[in-house]
């Protein structure tokens, strides 16, 4: 049995204690990654994408290099997204897929003697298959890291973009006296209207270089 073969078997051992890893995970990611421990609907999403990318990086590891493309889980897209919306640090999101990444061959390489062959000599396959773990698990870690990444930033500059286009609409509303809910508009400029406001505009003389 070569490694790629027990490679294919650990994978499959794995998807079949996936619940109970992906618990472990979850609670361990929300441990040791403060950012990421929030709401009850980020909790569940963070879930979600754990879920999802241990199926499909196991899925992947099993068929070995005629997986084919990787493409990132939906759920993974979606959470990196949110957390974008909720400002939440990028490094933070990547962290947590390295700390999930070295947990995973933590498991898989305790998986492998008892699924190596029994008639080979101690550790005589196990290098090989070592080897051809952490290769195919880093192959699919950073191919999702780099895809979630670029989710994360599109949507970081969308948000970002269309928050300071409706700031900006406030700011008009309020200087051409429009009818508005002050209220409103303090929760979307961070800003309170209560006391006297004064504005002053300076521009430098021609003379000033």
């Amino acid at each position: 049995m070569n490694a790629q073969e027990t490679v294919a078997l650990v994978a499959r051992q794995m998807l079949a204690l996936r619940e109970h890893f992906i618990r472990d995970l979850f609670d361990r990611t929300l441990r040791e990654v403060r950012a990421l421990d929030h709401d009850e609907r980020l909790r569940a999403l963070l879930e979600a994408s754990i879920s999802e990318n241990i199926v499909a990086g196991v899925n992947f590891i099993e068929r070995g290099d005629g997986a084919g493309e990787v493409d990132a889980p939906s759920a993974a897209l979606t959470y990196a997204r949110i957390l974008a919306q909720r400002d939440v640090p990028q490094t933070a999101l990547i962290r947590a897929y390295r700390l999930g990444h070295s947990l995973f061959l933590d498991a898989t390489m305790a998986m492998v003697p008892a699924v190596s062959a029994p008639a080979a000599p101690q550790g005589a396959d196990q290098a090989d298959t070592f080897t051809e773990l952490v290769r195919l698990s880093n192959t699919y870690i950073d191919r999702v890291c780099e895809q979630v990444g670029r989710a994360y930033e599109l949507e970081r500059d969308r948000w970002v973009s269309s928050r300071s286009g409706l700031r900006q609409q406030w700011v008009n509303d309020l200087l051409d006296g429009s009818a508005v809910d002050l209220h409103q508009a303090q929760e979307a400029l961070g800003y309170s209207f209560v006391g006297t406001h004064l504005a002053v505009v300076v521009w430098p003389a021609q003379e000033v270089p």
